[in-house]
């Protein structure tokens, strides 16, 4: 055992909350965004024939849908040409029973929009249910290779990776890959292609209308990035803090034991009390600000609602537009702020499952355990164990632990090793019993 073993420690483990679906807001930021996403699609590459079609279905669910609202535009128009009609008859001097609707006109258009959302609907099914799959088989792959890997990692990166890191690796990190690729990524795909089908009937309608909703749309986008990332400080504070009340706990009640025997029960109080202030404080002023955001969205967008009225009244009057025209525009008004902020979202949740993918292939990437099994010849020793001028440490930029240590024992020996905390008793162990 003259051999010189060093261990590297990499990627420490620490403390970790409750991950993205925690209800807490944080928001982890991987470091290598685009190799790591380019890794994670990589796994998905086998069934990229699926993914194609989950694209397609739903680029044309949001296409589908997008007509609906001009569509229906046009019944109205229908009604109020009809009741123009009726008033100029009355006015006339003609009696009339009904106002003179062209009903077989107004019937199509309600059936053409009835058969736009039931396609709509069994695309925006059928893409949820191929990427469902997807992903459910490409976390199952993923979650198989973590498990091989695991199987095969030296005991150092146990001793070196808390095992609520390696717990939140294989739970947390494994459902947020999950849930993104079964909800998010559809829904990012289906926002961008909902953002580009409204704009095109939006100019389809009215091009002023539409430089003047383009004007109003990006405050909200600025409003949401100046209050966002204050309220994003605030989520991430309280997700630290509460990490740190979590250990606290656990920590007293599994020792709780030992609280009693040193009466250390008011200072354990106390800690718990400062650790649970903390949250309180970071927890109601995040919320605070978030919720400052829907307000300022709400107001922006009646301020888009009364420039549509006056300009689109306008129109109306002169005749340049008809009134079903305007109603859709509204309707399309009031969906364009929608896949905006999905994408805002959905940036940060991405973000975070990418630092959960990142996280995952960290492990995957971890040199795997060396086999130390050779066919040496046995040799007739006196010493059935010898550590003869052993160095080690556990870390190569830290100070060795042993530099020239030396231990015989012979066949019939009883050896007791004692010494003070970190004198080395464990590593001496770990050794002999070549896990390093």
């Amino acid at each position: 055992m003259a051999e010189n073993n060093k261990t590297t420690q990499k990627h420490p483990g620490g403390p970790r909350g409750f991950g993205p679906h925690g209800g807490s807001g944080l928001v982890e930021k991987p470091k290598h965004f685009w190799p790591t996403t380019k890794r994670l699609f990589g796994y998905m590459k086998k069934r990229w024939l699926a993914v194609s079609f989950v694209v397609v279905f739903a680029i044309g669910s949001a296409i589908f849908q997008a007509q609906t609202p001009k569509i229906l535009g046009k019944a109205t128009t229908q009604i109020y040409e009809g009741v123009l009609s009726g008033a100029a008859e009355i006015k006339a001097g003609m009696h009339i029973s009904t106002l003179p609707m062209n009903w077989d006109k107004i019937i199509s258009i309600v059936i053409e929009v009835i058969v736009l959302y039931i396609l709509a609907a069994i695309l925006s099914f059928a893409q949820q249910f191929i990427m469902t799959r997807v992903s459910q088989h490409t976390v199952f792959d993923l979650r198989r290779d973590l498990k091989n890997k695991m199987r095969n990692l030296p005991i150092s990166y146990y001793d070196t990776h808390s095992n609520g890191d390696i717990m939140s690796r294989a739970t947390n990190d494994m459902d947020n890959i999950s849930s993104t690729l079964q909800q998010n990524l559809t829904q990012l795909i289906t926002s961008i292609a909902t953002f580009f089908s409204i704009l095109w009937m939006m100019i389809s309608i009215s091009i002023p209308l539409t430089l003047w909703v383009l004007i109003i749309v990006p405050v909200s986008v600025v409003i949401i990035g100046i209050v966002a990332p204050r309220s994003q400080k605030y989520f991430s504070d309280q997700q630290r803090h509460l990490g740190l009340l979590n250990n606290q706990i656990e920590e007293t009640y599994a020792g709780y034991t030992i609280v009693r025997a040193y009466n250390h029960e008011d200072k354990e109080r106390q800690s718990f009390a400062a650790e649970n202030d903390q949250i309180y404080k970071a927890s109601w002023k995040a919320q605070f600000i978030s919720g400052m955001i829907m307000p300022l969205m709400t107001f922006i967008n009646n301020l888009g609602y009364i420039g549509i009225a006056i300009l689109g009244g306008i129109k109306v009057a002169n005749g340049k537009i008809p009134i079903g025209d305007i109603q859709a525009f509204l309707q399309y008004t009031d969906q364009f702020s929608q896949p905006i902020s999905q994408i805002t979202n959905l940036t940060n949740q991405i973000q975070s499952t990418i630092a959960s993918a990142e996280r995952i292939f960290q492990v995957l990437d971890e040199p795997e355990m060396k086999n130390n099994k050779q066919n040496l010849p046995v040799k007739k020793e006196k010493e059935i164990i010898n550590f003869d001028h052993v160095q080690f440490g556990y870390n190569p930029n830290d100070e060795l632990l042993m530099t020239d240590y030396n231990l015989p024992v012979k066949k019939g020996e009883i050896v007791a090793i004692v010494g003070p905390t970190g004198a080395g008793k464990t590593t001496m162990i770990n050794l002999l019993e070549r896990f390093y």
